[in-house]
């Protein structure tokens, strides 16, 4: 399992990270260590913070990440 750090530090950062991030999310924990890091990010209004806490929560039905002005 990745630290939430190392998983926020791939979401947030090179967008060429974003298939090794996958990768790691299809793990459940992971998932939730980085639906948790993405609640609680400085970014969490950001397009890059919703796309990921989208993609999440379609990789893995039942898990939902709380942003501001999301459903």
């Amino acid at each position: 399992m990745s630290t939430a750090k190392e998983l926020l530090d791939l979401a947030l950062g090179d967008p060429s990270g974003w298939e090794r991030l996958t990768e790691l999310c299809l793990d459940r924990a992971n998932a939730e260590t980085l639906a948790r890091a993405l609640e609680s990010s400085e970014l969490k209004g950001s397009e890059a913070v919703r796309d990921w806490a989208s993609a999440l929560e379609e990789m893995h039905p039942g898990l939902k990440i709380r942003l501001p002005g999301k459903a």
